[in-house]
């Protein structure tokens, strides 16, 4: 066996042991993590609720305490199905709605803080409250009018959590922000009739 014919053996070895290492990293970070979504109707609004859930719950409490901001956006779709021909082009898209909100503690007077992104704040003492008010978006508002549509609909969500959010002047570390944001996968709901 030629020298040349032996690297390359080993060259493809090592490549295939680093994507089982990196396959197997990935499916470690998507066990930590789960997007709930729930779907009603409300006259020409349909109402979503996502809740994202996090194992590392006592960690993210940790990061608050110790000065440092959380931040979590929801992101919800409403769509139509394509039928026939229009559906090699893609679902249409009929609304999408952001809901982005920031956790951090209060040392004045030993508070969490939840804020949303248009200024709202609610200040939690019960540690489950926070969690709960901080993981969860609930009756966010889609308009899809019945008379529009044409094809049966769904709400598609997605999360992007940021346990410890870097600040301005900090980004030059930006490595670690990288790391540590957690993005789940897209879920679907049915609409109902």
């Amino acid at each position: 066996m030629t020298p040349w014919k032996n690297s390359s053996k080993a060259a493809s070895r090592r490549s295939r042991l680093l994507l089982a290492l990196l396959f197997a990293l990935s499916a470690v970070g998507l066990a930590c993590q789960d997007l709930e979504l729930s779907v009603r109707r409300d006259g020409p609004l349909v109402r979503a609720a996502a809740v994202f859930r996090w194992d590392r719950e006592e960690e993210l409490l940790s990061t608050l305490r110790e000065g440092l901001e959380s931040r979590i956006t929801f992101t919800l779709r409403a769509f139509e199905r394509s039928a026939g021909l229009l559906s090699l082009l893609g679902d249409r898209l009929l609304a999408e709605k952001t809901v982005a909100r920031s956790a951090y503690f209060n040392f004045l007077d030993g508070t969490y803080i939840v804020e949303e992104s248009d200024g709202a704040r609610a200040a939690y003492t019960d540690l489950a409250a926070l969690l709960t008010g901080f993981f969860s978006a609930r009756g966010v508002a889609l308009p899809v009018p019945r008379q529009a549509r044409r094809g049966p609909c769904y709400v598609s969500a997605r999360v992007l959590f940021e346990p410890v959010r870097l600040s301005a002047p900090l980004s030059i570390v930006s490595l670690a922000g990288a790391a540590v944001s957690h993005t789940s996968a897209w879920v679907r709901a049915e609409i109902p009739q």
